[in-house]
């Protein structure tokens, strides 16, 4: 199927039209991913055997992570759980799921896996277990010809900084605003897309998220929008999987592995301009 790009210009368009980003409601169907027909490299886990299929819960309004290509879900993640399916022998399906309940719905039996470009946090290691697969950071992003003027987090105090609900960025600033002398002005958004259009509009001096996010709005609209230099909180992304679900996750890392050892993460990550930047944490 030939996919074309949606720009982001009529992504914030329809986000301010109509609140969401593609086509896909929480009470929808899911998507199906891409599949193959590789052999499998591992046995295929009893919960995803038992059901067919490996059920992902996807925020799909997180570039270049998880998001909408037209009909289809595309982005790092789901390019890396395509491929981790195959090789557990299996199909992908990906369950259009809002952050904020993200947790609650892998724990309700929603899904079997959390991959959303979900950062590992002691918060929410309490709640359920990881693979990790890849790194990040978080920066500031700004509307072009502004991004000069902010060198530290400590610039943007006394600012109105729009960030995802539910999402280790707002947790972060929050934790960061206890011990300031001056305090970022938070704004909650229900969708990282939401906040990106409220930049665009005036009614936010920046916009906090995932490094590689900010570096996706940058490139994809770059008249309107500039990442600062101020890069901040090095967190890794991991797949999430209930706790009692061990045959799963030890299948997942197994498979994590292997892609790095072959090459085939490091691929999927420079076909989505991460490169080395993105690439997992050592040890």
């Amino acid at each position: 199927m030939e996919i074309t790009r949606m720009p982001l210009k009529l992504l914030v368009a329809l986000a301010l039209a109509a609140g969401v980003l593609g086509g896909c409601g929480e009470d929808e169907e899911p998507a199906a991913g891409g599949g193959g027909q590789a052999a499998p490299s591992t046995q295929t886990p009893a919960v995803l055997e038992e059901a067919g299929e490996w059920a992902i819960c996807a925020d799909m309004t997180y570039p270049p992570m998880t998001f909408m290509e037209g009909n289809e879900p595309t982005g790092v993640d789901i390019d890396l759980a395509n491929r981790l399916a195959e090789m557990m022998g299996t199909e992908a399906k990906f369950n259009q799921t809002g952050f904020p309940g993200i947790i609650a719905a892998l724990n309700a039996g929603k899904c079997d896996s959390i991959f959303n470009g979900m950062n590992v946090t002691a918060e929410r290691e309490k709640e359920i277990s990881f693979v990790v697969y890849a790194k990040a950071t978080q920066s500031f992003m700004v509307v072009k010809g502004e991004e000069g003027g902010y060198s530290s987090i400590d610039d943007f105090a006394g600012k109105d900084v729009g960030v995802q609900v539910g999402s280790a960025n707002i947790e972060f600033l929050a934790q960061h605003n206890e011990s300031a002398a001056e305090k970022i002005n938070v704004k909650p958004f229900p969708k990282d897309v939401d906040a990106v259009a409220a930049l665009k509009t005036g009614k936010l001096d920046a916009y906090f998220a995932d490094t590689a996010v900010v570096a996706f709005y940058e490139r994809e609209n770059p008249e309107d929008f500039a990442a600062t230099d101020v890069a901040v909180n090095p967190v890794p992304y991991g797949i999430g999987i209930r706790k009692d679900e061990t045959e799963l996750q030890e299948a997942l890392q197994k498979g994590v592995d292997e892609l790095y050892a072959n090459g085939e993460a490091q691929k999927i990550l420079e076909k989505w301009n991460l490169g080395e930047k993105g690439a997992r944490p050592e040890g």
